[in-house]
């Protein structure tokens, strides 16, 4: 794009973007100077191939989606700051272990490719699409995780649509506790995806009970669990 190209001849202007979505049929080659934007807040990076490692970004960037990175392998570092909340990594198959870790403890929201919930889930999945939880009254912060897979490996034109996800959090035989509501865009994936993010509650009760349910005619819940955090 003659708009990318031409950025570097404007260096003032790296000092008021926010917003870059690079897509590799209109921009070859991701730019050098994406390090350099000062108040960077949301990065996508959409069909690049070559690249094994996101760029390294400003510490400002608090979103970044990369999508169908088919050689990104690590995260070089990039994630390094308390910054960065949203990562979202769609069909990076190949993302290693090293880089799934820091993902995971990097990011309140994040989305990467799994054919699993983590083993060490505080509370795992119970019975259909609940769980209960034993605790002490307080408020608590915990990580959702749930693992999301296609009802059929067909691919269809329309599969780019937001899939919606409600949850509810309860206190046992009482009112729901906090609203439901968590929306987000997931674009056709190629296997599994898990799907983690971080939700609150203000409890009085020692039980919480967790439901999780999928609005999507192409996409559902396989597994899913809690970390208490």
């Amino acid at each position: 794009m003659s708009y990318n190209e031409n950025l570097q001849g404007f260096p003032h202007s790296l000092d008021i973007i926010t917003k870059v979505h690079f897509r590799h049929t209109e921009t070859p080659e991701i730019p050098s100077w994406v390090s350099k934007i000062s108040r960077l807040k949301k990065l996508i990076l959409e069909g690049y191939e070559k690249p094994v490692a996101p760029p390294e970004l400003s510490n400002s960037v608090s979103y970044l989606w990369v999508e169908n990175g088919n050689s990104l392998e690590t995260c070089n570092g990039s994630f390094h700051n308390d910054a960065k909340k949203y990562l979202k990594f769609i069909n990076c198959l190949k993302v290693n272990k090293e880089a799934r870790e820091l993902i995971q403890t990097s990011s309140t929201l994040k989305l990467l490719p799994s054919r699993e919930v983590p083993a060490n889930l505080t509370y795992p999945a119970g019975t259909g699409s609940v769980i209960m939880v034993s605790l002490n009254p307080t408020t608590l912060i915990f990580n959702a995780c749930i693992l999301l897979v296609k009802k059929s490996d067909k691919e269809k034109e329309d599969d780019d649509r937001e899939i919606v996800v409600y949850y509810d959090i309860m206190e046992k035989h009482k009112e729901r506790v906090m609203p439901p509501a968590y929306r987000f865009i997931v674009p056709p994936f190629l296997t599994e995806h898990l799907l983690t993010f971080e939700l609150e509650a203000d409890v009085t009760s020692n039980e919480l009970i967790f439901k999780f349910q999928l609005a999507s005619d192409e996409v559902v819940i396989k597994d899913f669990g809690v970390f208490q955090l």
